[in-house]
């Protein structure tokens, strides 16, 4: 079986692109279209990895990273951002990967891949 990636965006159809790159490379994608759905989605489904926009319509992606290191200290998570100056900000959340905005299906591989090492 393979391993449960929670992708978490406001933007519909990178969150369905994501879904289909990561499908047809054995993984499980849990969809989350706001922070709180996302936050929620960890409690319930404890995912392998949480792939997360940083700017969300309610929650920003810092604090739903945030909530599943309190809910498991050593899930991997990757921030996407359109901003380049975010990565001090996330040093807060620990071992945060950033996937920089727009970026290409090997670059999404690569980080999924890296942050389950």
């Amino acid at each position: 079986m393979g391993k449960n990636i929670l992708i978490v965006d406001d933007e519909f159809d990178l969150v369905e692109t994501c879904v289909r790159l990561l499908v047809r490379q054995g993984f499980t994608c849990l969809r989350a279209y706001t922070g709180q759905q996302g936050i929620t989605l960890i409690g319930q489904q404890h995912p392998d990895v949480v792939l997360t926009d940083l700017h969300l319509p309610d929650v920003d992606g810092l604090n739903v990273l945030r909530h599943a290191r309190e809910h498991s200290p050593s899930i991997p998570g990757i921030l996407m951002t359109a901003s380049p100056s975010i990565s001090n900000n996330g040093h807060a959340v620990g071992g945060v990967q950033y996937l920089p905005k727009p970026f290409s299906n090997a670059a999404l591989l690569e980080v999924v891949n890296r942050a389950l090492r």
